[in-house]
């Protein structure tokens, strides 16, 4: 998102898709390590993913209408880096 930023949109884009389809493909088997109802665990992983992803969409089309993308990005980046 710091690439985005920074006017390396394209960049930043496609290395923020990378790590999210790598993460997406490993979170199912990482939920369900451990745990005594595999398929319980999964499920849980795959509602709140996908709860999450309707509510990015949703947002994000939101603030396209907004035409200072850069603070978004900005706002996004330190927020994500804060909560990391």
């Amino acid at each position: 998102m710091l690439l985005a930023t920074n006017g390396w949109v394209l960049s930043g884009l496609i290395l923020v898709f990378t790590f999210y389809n790598v993460n997406s493909s490993l979170a199912a088997g990482a939920a369900s390590v451990g745990k005594a109802d595999v398929t319980r665990a999964v499920s849980n992983n795959a509602t709140f993913r996908d709860a999450g992803s309707a509510f990015g969409a949703l947002a994000g089309g939101f603030l396209l209408a907004y035409d200072h993308l850069d603070l978004i990005f900005t706002l996004l980046s330190s927020i994500l880096i804060l909560l990391t």
